[in-house]
């Protein structure tokens, strides 16, 4: 008998000594199944096994100058889609994709402070993108 016969999808599990051996098997598992996994652990996975995320939705754009204290970079590609706009912002390499509610008043090059809520940042395995918190 498979120990997830039982639908997990939509549940919140912890599972404690989830970084590695058993405990990673079964955040997989549960992972995979649907659920919304926390994994704990007095060993913590290498950062190179480990990435942070936020949606694109939950960044918070402002303008901004270099020593704002914010993720800054430059605006490249303003879209326009109604009720929202997306905005195509460039930080040195990097390039990500914004989506400010209503309208904006951005304009192309406009050097721009990206935030975040800490409670919307989640963690993600690297190998395969799966969500660990």
């Amino acid at each position: 008998m498979n120990p997830l016969s039982f639908s997990v999808n939509g549940l919140h599990v912890l599972i404690s000594g989830g970084c590695g051996g058993i405990g990673s098997a079964f955040a997989n598992a549960f992972l995979l199944n649907g659920a919304q996994v926390t994994v704990t652990d007095l060993q913590p996975l290498p950062d190179d096994l480990i990435q942070a995320g936020v949606r694109y939705e939950q960044l918070d754009v402002k303008i901004t100058d270099v020593d704002s204290g914010f993720l800054v970079g430059t605006i490249f590609l303003i879209e326009p889609l109604g009720s929202a706009t997306l905005l195509t912002v460039f930080m040195g390499q990097e390039k990500l994709i914004v989506s400010v509610i209503g309208d904006s008043d951005f304009v192309l090059n406009d050097q721009v402070g990206l935030s975040w809520n800490l409670t919307d940042q989640h963690l993600f395995k690297s190998e395969n993108g799966l969500r660990i918190s």
